[in-house]
């Protein structure tokens, strides 16, 4: 039966708190303003009247003496199961444990300590297996809510290596578990999966396939060397289908016959979806397009010049008519070519800039001669117009197989770094510029000669072929 507080535990209370100072020592318990938990919950237990003057203090004895250890309340250790004072002689003090000691016996705690083991530093061992391993994410898997931050468990004992028992070369499927060779032969292709192949094989995606579509059209066995269109259904050899390296066998599922018919239907938004396309790749990878076509023109320079003249000669009147409409319709619209212009002023500063220009003409000696002849060529037809004669854009190469490295002057052979090509009437005195009235010449006698006639500048040499 227990008695109310106001009769017996409030003046306890008191003398408890009194006697447990005198029998615990000194800076025993931290405590803090109302931190008097161990003693209010010894005060609040059951308390019978006739067994008060049984109690394990003296509550006549003067507070600045201590206990007598027989008359204190005996303790059970939990591991040893043996009694023992409840002072702190035996027991360590735990603010949180009952009577504000530990369950265990300090004989008990001493003797755990002493099995534990003394580890070396940077060193952990697995509470399964027992192993001591370095203390690292290496043989450990990370744990925050653990004092080192790693598991008590190392990686080998949390995931055990699986046991290969599959032979090289071949696969296990994940659904039959049957093994068959690791090619496309069994297994669908796919770039995500392990050795780029699916986890199931063939036959148990066609038994999921058909079961899910019961109404599917049935699949039929193609021979070897064929290969069926997915549009006319017809066998034909792979050689009747266009090439795609994306698509497992290198064809097109549809045959070339439906494909043409295809792409005639739908020529326009082919066009469309084309341009579009090629815009958005343009714009997302413009300086990676033009380092390659770089690359691939400073390779292949001669072969792609030798390619536009060849197309330029077999198609001049398209060309020339293109270019022809290009200039008309800039001449209609003034914004147009005035834009033009001003990309070209740009361009040709940015080229002088890098000097470019400089460089090859001091290298390259068939550069310097192309540009030297393009240079004549311009002021000749700028001359030409200028005077009102006839003019025609002119193929020196062609002139130079006519007449040879032979001087129309002198009738001497042509060293190519002194080579010139002459008019024979100056376009001063009315000529024109035509292949007709340009002959190969020293540069000697074409500055010689100037704006004069044959007949005017024959006189000035002693002898053919030689020089005054």
């Amino acid at each position: 039966m227990k008695m109310p507080m106001n009769l017996l535990q409030k003046p306890i209370y008191g003398i408890l708190l009194k006697q447990l100072n005198t029998i615990l020592p000194p800076r025993s318990y931290n405590y803090r303003r109302h931190d008097d938990k161990p003693v209010r919950r010894l005060a609040m237990e059951p308390i019978v009247p006739q067994n008060v003057t049984q109690c394990a203090f003296n509550f006549d004895a003067p507070s600045d003496q201590p206990l007598d250890l027989q008359n204190v309340s005996q303790k059970q250790c939990k591991n040893c199961n043996q009694f023992f004072p409840a002072t702190a002689e035996f027991f360590v003090t735990q603010r949180e444990g009952r009577g504000g000691l530990r369950n265990t016996c300090k004989k008990c705690r001493q003797e755990k300590r002493r099995k534990t083991e003394r580890l070396p530093e940077g060193h952990k061992r697995c509470s399964k297996c027992k192993t001591l391993s370095p203390s690292t994410t290496e043989f450990f898997y990370v744990q925050k809510s653990h004092g080192d931050g790693l598991t008590s468990h190392c990686k080998q004992c949390i995931s055990p290596p699986k046991q290969n028992t599959i032979p090289e070369g071949q696969k296990q499927c994940s659904k039959c578990k049957e093994i068959y060779l690791a090619t496309a032969e069994y297994f669908q292709h796919d770039k995500r999966g392990r050795g780029g192949l699916r986890a199931f094989c063939k036959q148990c995606i066609c038994a999921e396939y058909e079961s899910k579509h019961p109404n599917a059209k049935p699949r039929y066995e193609v021979p070897e060397g064929m290969k069926r269109c997915s549009t006319c259904g017809e066998l034909k050899p792979p050689s009747e289908f266009f090439q795609d390296k994306n698509k497992r066998d290198g064809y097109r599922y549809d045959c070339k016959s439906c494909k043409k018919k295809y792409d005639n239907a739908n020529r326009e938004t082919i066009k469309e979806r084309h341009a579009i396309w090629h815009k958005q790749y343009y714009a997302t990878n413009t300086e990676k397009l033009k380092r390659k076509r770089k690359n691939y023109y400073t390779a292949n320079g001669e072969v792609m010049r030798e390619r536009s003249r060849y197309y330029y000669n077999v198609n001049r009147e398209e060309e020339k008519k293109k270019k022809r409409d290009f200039y008309n319709n800039v001449k209609i619209n003034p914004t147009k070519m005035d834009k033009i212009r001003e990309s070209n002023r740009i361009a040709s500063q940015k080229y002088k800039k890098k000097g470019i220009h400089k460089k090859r003409m001091e290298s390259d000696a068939l550069y310097r001669e192309r540009f030297c002849l393009l240079a004549r060529s311009r002021r000749s037809l700028r001359r030409a117009r200028m005077y009102q004669n006839g003019y025609e854009k002119v193929d020196y190469r062609e002139i130079l197989e006519r007449d040879g490295y032979i001087c129309h002057i002198c009738g001497g052979t042509v060293d190519p770094e002194q080579l010139h090509y002459d008019h024979v009437i100056p376009i001063a005195r009315g000529g024109s510029h035509t292949k007709e009235n340009i002959k190969v010449s020293h540069a000697v006698c074409n500055m010689r000669k100037s704006s004069k006639l044959l007949e005017e500048i024959r006189p000035f040499y002693k002898d053919v072929g030689g020089h005054k």
